[in-house]
């Protein structure tokens, strides 16, 4: 979970999800999808200012963990199944 309300209230956001990036997510959103992928998820990530004329455009509709990788079907599947039971 990430935005404004789990920035700002954050022990509140962390009672109902795995994870929370506060701040910025940009600067961390690569480290959050290896940890997903890892199966290594953490608690809290900490997203510093992020200049957005730095920040590439999205090239395809698809997750990229970098412009070499996409994640494979099982790697959609692991993040599935996150979203319906909360663990990896």
């Amino acid at each position: 979970m990430g935005g404004v309300h789990a920035s700002m209230r954050l022990d509140e956001a962390l009672e109902h999800v795995d994870a929370v990036v506060q701040g910025e997510a940009e600067s961390v959103w690569r480290q959050v999808l290896e940890d997903v992928r890892q199966g290594a998820l953490q608690r809290l990530y900490v997203g510093a200012h992020a200049d957005m004329d730095q920040v590439p455009a999205i090239a395809d509709k698809a997750f990229y963990l970098d412009r070499r990788k996409r994640l494979s079907n099982a790697d959609h599947a692991n993040i599935r199944k996150f979203q319906r039971t909360g663990s990896a």
